[in-house]
Order: structure tokens, then C-alpha cells, then sequence
């Protein structure tokens, strides 16, 4: 179990945890890119998002490893790791990496015209 960790922490953990992990979950905030639909990043308790911080890298990245893993991401935006293309139309071979996600993937108003998330 981590927590408030900073990026360095959180990247060494997921990354230690692809190879061998079955289930990897992370309760955070989410921070979406508008110019990929497919990244959210996880904000570490730094607040520094970039490399090693896109959740749907992590799922790629398992995917690719061939270690069966289910991610469960309760994350602001998480939503965007489960719509992967390869989740989504399906992978030249067996799937690898699944994805269940707290949140949808697009940003939202409330009725107010506030940002919900």
C-alpha cells in the first residue's frame, strides 16, 4: 500500500507492479489532456504529472507485457484508460490488460455551468 506519494514513488510502484501484479488499483485525482482523448495522468501528491503519470500508458505497457492485469482506476477522467483502442476494438491477440474505471472520460457541466468531474 503507498500513499501521497510523488511521482518518482508512484512510477517506480507501477512500474515494479506491471511485472507482476493481477490487480493494480489507484484511488487519486485525474488530470485529462485535451489533445489525447485516450491520457489521463494521475496526480501524485507532488502534483507533477508527465512521465510515468498516464494511466493509459500504464495499461498499454501491460498489455504489451503479456502479465494479466486489471487495472481499477478511481480517478477524476478514468474513463479514458477503458476506451484504449485496443480495449475497444480488441488486440491482434489475447487481451492482457483490462480496465475498470470509476468515471467516464469527457469533462462535464452541471447545470450551474460549473466543471463537474
Amino acid at each position: 500500500m503507498h500513499r501521497d506519494v510523488d511521482a518518482a514513488e508512484l512510477r517506480a510502484a507501477v512500474t515494479t507492479a506491471l511485472g507482476s501484479a493481477t490487480v493494480v488499483y489507484v484511488a487519486a485525482h485525474g488530470d485529462a489532456e485535451t489533445a489525447n482523448p485516450h491520457r489521463v495522468d494521475v496526480v501524485p501528491a507532488d502534483g507533477r504529472v508527465g512521465a510515468g503519470t498516464n494511466a493509459a500508458q500504464w495499461v498499454a505497457d501491460a498489455q504489451t507485457l503479456g502479465v494479466p492485469t486489471l487495472f481499477l482506476f478511481d480517478l477524476c477522467r478514468s474513463g479514458r484508460a477503458a476506451s484504449l483502442p485496443h480495449l475497444v476494438h480488441g488486440a491482434d491477440g489475447p487481451a492482457g490488460a483490462w480496465v475498470i474505471a470509476a468515471s467516464g472520460g469527457a469533462r462535464t457541466r452541471t447545470t450551474d455551468g460549473s466543471a463537474a468531474r
